[in-house]
């Protein structure tokens, strides 16, 4: 699994919406999620390596030393995009044990159940919530963690109005997904991108070609820099 060429659908970064697209996100949060289809609401930045004392300022901004004549600022880049891919694959899921909070106390936290000390590493329920399935390294529980709270799939529970007069919050499923994301990206929140899947896809055919020519050739003597101009050609 490639989840470069699998994952195609992503959701809007806030800062990018326009107002009616802001204003339906509530409408489609899947399962007890805060945020609107899973969670991360902030996205990503980037930031120039050789930019002076660069440091990460949280999870989502950086900060370096700008100068008199050009102060540090933070931008929004119209030819540039970056994409995030969280909780892409049931076995994102899983790597949470052992990537997210440091030592067996955590874990140990995680089996008992003690939200009150893994509320010392996350911030986000949503990821803790994942991060205590994911410790007890039950596989069956993982996988049906990931179906119920992260894909967007037919009768995937949302919350939403018990009717038009009645604003009281209720429990919803989803019926006729492929409308829903179509109506997502029509309002802009839901982005397709292809671009990544189809470099990946081109790379990997590249490196079956110059495999190919390499065992043809092998005995050619010619270096990786040939076999490259030569799968090229090919």
């Amino acid at each position: 699994k490639n989840r470069l060429e699998e994952g195609t659908l992503f959701k809007m970064n806030k800062a990018l919406m326009h107002f009616d697209a802001y204003a339906m996100r509530t409408k489609v949060r899947l399962g007890g999620n805060r945020a609107y289809m899973i969670l991360y609401a902030n996205g990503k930045s980037v930031a120039r390596a050789n930019a002076t004392n660069l440091r990460s300022l949280g999870p989502h901004f950086w900060k370096g030393d700008g100068s008199p004549n050009a102060p540090w600022t933070d931008t929004l880049a119209d030819d540039a995009t970056i994409l995030h891919y969280a909780y892409t694959r049931v076995e994102d899921v899983a790597s949470k044990a052992g990537t997210s909070c440091p030592g067996d106390e955590y874990r140990d936290a995680a089996l008992r159940g003690n939200r009150t000390k893994l509320k010392e590493c996350f911030v986000i329920d949503f990821d803790l919530d994942a991060f205590r399935v994911a410790s007890t390294g039950d596989s069956v529980a993982i996988r049906k963690f990931f179906e119920e709270s992260m894909v967007l799939q037919e009768g995937a529970r949302v919350r939403c109005r018990r009717s038009e007069t009645d604003a009281t919050m209720g429990w919803c499923e989803i019926r006729d997904v492929r409308s829903l994301i179509a109506d997502a990206m029509r309002i802009g929140l839901l982005r397709r991108e292809h671009a990544v899947q189809a470099i990946s896809r081109s790379h990997a055919r590249l490196v079956r070609a110059v495999e190919h020519l390499s065992k043809l050739q092998g005995a050619s003597g010619m270096n990786v820099d040939a076999l490259f101009d030569a799968a090229l050609l090919d």
